[in-house]
């Protein structure tokens, strides 16, 4: 379950670099992963608190017992949350999910999760760090279609 409150406070701010990026791009996450994330971080997503957000992160990374240098797996895992949230908030793509709740919670398909750890990530042309809408929707298209 997603609470709609969260991922219409979530954010990523601009200030990744091209480096940074690249190296991200090549750490493989479990769509599980998110998931656990974006359901259990709810309230750690403010911007306020990044680094208890960073730390929530760490520790369900550890949990799942996740290789790769623990700082570029939490950043990984953190940027495309944020980039997945975003592209909720701003109904980029329309998601396969069953209806809200009393409370707004929306619960997402796996395939949601699935494409948000498959879809690269790229900057912005506003300087964040996202997934291109269009991309994560055909990936999504495909992944749901595939199930059908």
């Amino acid at each position: 379950m997603v609470d709609v409150r969260l991922l219409m406070a979530a954010h990523s701010g601009p200030g990744v670099t091209t480096d940074v990026l690249e190296r991200v791009r090549l750490i493989e996450l479990p769509p599980e992963l998110l998931r656990d994330i974006l359901h259990g971080g709810g309230a750690l997503v403010a911007p306020d608190s990044p680094d208890l957000f960073a730390a929530s992160i760490a520790a369900r990374v550890g949990a799942m017992g996740i290789e790769g240098e623990a700082g570029d797996v939490v950043l990984a895992a953190r940027l495309r949350v944020l980039a997945l949230a975003r592209v909720l908030r701003d109904h980029f793509v329309e998601t396969p999910a069953a209806p809200s709740d009393e409370n707004d919670v929306v619960f997402l398909n796996r395939a949601v999760f699935v494409a948000a750890t498959d879809e690269p990530l790229i900057v912005l042309s506003d300087g964040h760090v996202g997934f291109d809408p269009g991309g994560l929707r055909s990936r999504l298209m495909r992944l749901v279609g595939a199930r059908a």
